[in-house]
């Protein structure tokens, strides 16, 4: 049986969020073997690179201090401003393909007992745009018990799935944030499949997996009965924090 198979759903399930005792509880990790000084995940505070813990790495101990001063090399420029006051999700890698981290499975033979079974048809991803290759599958199962990948990405043209390109702003000195919520309606997604020429699908019914790709900061994962993304009035008053209270306050 899938994690949330059988359960009454609320109207917003969080699936990650970095500031949690316990972030990667329901994940599963992967980093490369054959680049193992630049490859790895960490949770570390994203307006300084402090306080860094490493979540997975398949390095000797040797490579420890140029792992961590590549870290420092890749930082972003920007104001204090426009990072978060708080700890975040690092993953790097040269080969995107390399270094993961995944909630469920969508392979057929696994999914029935490590699918997630999120009926909820809105996720939502906090993600933060470092200027390298990163990309996300979401698998998506409709009523005939059909999965559908979607992936989003901001390098493939032509990959043999439902494709999302992503494509952040480019940095600026008027870039408030390179941080981005992105938000995947996934029932109109699965309902759009003729219209780009491929067979039609059945109606959503559960999310199975995500998987986020290196190179990429990552804050929250979430879903949603609807498109709202934004901590709302309600939300705070049960001691959620508000989107900008995120932000670094300003210096001076």
């Amino acid at each position: 049986m899938m994690l949330l198979d059988k359960v009454l759903q609320p109207s917003v399930i969080s699936l990650f969020s970095s500031t949690a005792s316990h972030p990667l509880l329901l994940a599963s990790t992967a980093t490369s073997h054959s680049l193992t000084c630049d490859s790895f995940i960490s949770l570390l505070g994203d307006a300084a690179d402090e306080r860094e813990t490493l979540v997975a790495w398949n390095g000797r101990p040797a490579e420890l201090t140029p792992r961590t001063k590549s870290l420092a090399a890749q930082k972003q420029g920007g104001s204090v401003e426009a990072h978060l006051r708080s700890q975040v999700l690092h993953l790097q890698d040269p080969d995107c393909r390399s270094t993961s981290v995944r909630w469920g499975t969508w392979r057929k033979e696994r999914r029935g007992e490590e699918g997630l079974g999120i009926e909820l048809g809105f996720l939502h991803l906090q993600l933060k745009n470092l200027g390298q290759m990163v990309y996300f599958d979401v698998g998506a199962m409709d009523d005939r018990g059909e999965v559908y990948l979607i992936r989003c990405s901001s390098w493939q043209t032509r990959p043999t799935l439902l494709h999302l390109p992503l494509v952040f702003p480019p940095a600026s000195s008027v870039l408030l944030t390179p941080w981005t919520t992105i938000t995947l309606p996934l029932p109109a997604l699965l309902a759009s499949l003729p219209a780009l020429g491929l067979p039609p699908a059945g109606r959503f019914t559960y999310v199975v997996s995500v998987e986020v790709h290196a190179t990429c900061r990552l804050r929250r994962i979430w879903f949603s009965q609807d498109a709202a993304a934004e901590v709302d009035e309600a939300m705070a008053r049960r001691g959620m924090m508000s989107e900008l209270g995120m932000y670094a306050a300003p210096s001076g």
